[in-house]
């Protein structure tokens, strides 16, 4: 799949002329880039957005030292930092290289002779390849669904389809209590309980602690009345999931409301179908002709074994 903006997506652009010189901590170059910012503020933390890479020529080093920028960078959560290098600058200040190493601060040097901007086009280029590259994903998902359930694939096609593209622990709960679909051992009833509950709370929570299985992130599937009749659990935390995965989570949860519209609708015409037959049957001799024809229309074949369960319901 398409890389997603990060650092180590930039430095990876050979036209970009970018030199890594402190790698932050653990992982931080791989992490996505919101945005680019370029800044010569002495302290931009106030403008920098959680998980922004800032751009800089180190203009504010006459008012104050790297270890203070840095500070700043690190106060709003940056993303990283890239020192454009210039004739009066052309090589990384000592200093602001161990204050960024000191912070865990991703740090790039980049070329005197490539200016901000191919930066910034270099990057809306990622996020474009990116974004497309998820929509397609998407449309090829949906259409993997909407086939899955016109064959009769049901719940547990959804979730197949789902499985293709991402490896999650799923559960189908419906209001009842009952299991509907998963991708994990079967759950216990008190388990089961607690998901069918939180679809009963106005509003439902975004995550539900399932006992002895931890914080589970729900997604939530109507039937044709715009009830919840059921919910999508990925037993994983909400917050660990990527946007990909909460992204596609919510397309199934969508094709599972008509899963469930379409077992709705069912249940419906064979609750209409019963009804009828049994008017006739209480009719008596006068349309007793007409049961054997209508059993037939509904595949039921009429000379074939047939028994009558009826049920009492008390207070």
């Amino acid at each position: 799949s398409t890389p997603m903006l990060s650092l180590t997506t930039l430095i990876g652009d050979d036209r970009l002329e970018l030199t890594l010189l402190a790698a932050g901590s653990a992982g931080a170059t791989e992490t996505d880039v919101l945005w680019l910012h370029n800044t010569e503020l002495p302290d931009p933390s106030p403008y920098i957005r959680e998980s922004e890479l800032v751009l800089t020529n180190g203009l504010w080093r006459h008012t104050v030292d790297a270890e203070t920028f840095v500070s700043a960078l690190t106060r709003a959560r940056a993303a990283g930092l890239i020192f454009g290098l210039t004739e009066q600058t052309p090589a990384t200040p000592t200093d602001l290289v161990e204050a960024c190493v000191s912070a865990g601060l991703p740090l790039a040097s980049l070329s005197i002779a490539v200016p901000f901007t191919a930066v910034t086009q270099a990057a809306a280029r990622i996020q474009g390849e990116a974004r497309q590259d998820a929509l397609v994903g998407l449309v090829r998902r949906g259409n993997a669904l909407a086939a899955s359930i016109s064959r009769g694939g049901g719940a547990e096609g959804v979730l197949a389809v789902l499985r293709r593209d991402h490896d999650l622990p799923l559960l189908v709960v419906d209001r009842m209590g009952r299991w509907l679909a998963g991708t994990v051992d079967r759950i216990d009833t008190e388990q089961l309980q607690v998901a069918a509950e939180a679809l009963t709370r106005r509003p439902p929570p975004l995550e539900v602690e399932l006992p002895s299985g931890g914080p589970a992130s729900l997604f939530l599937v109507e039937g044709a009345m715009g009830d919840i009749d059921a919910g999508l659990f990925c037993l994983r935390p909400l917050n660990t999931l990527e946007p990909a995965e909460r992204e596609a989570l919510d397309q199934a949860a969508r094709f599972l409301s008509m899963e469930v519209a379409k077992q709705q609708a069912l249940q419906a015409i064979e609750s209409r179908f019963s009804g009828e037959l049994l008017e006739m049957i209480l009719s008596g001799p006068a349309r007793a002709t007409e049961v054997p024809e209508r059993l037939r229309a509904f595949g039921i074949d009429p000379s074939g074994r047939l028994a009558v369960i009826t049920l009492i319901v008390g207070e």
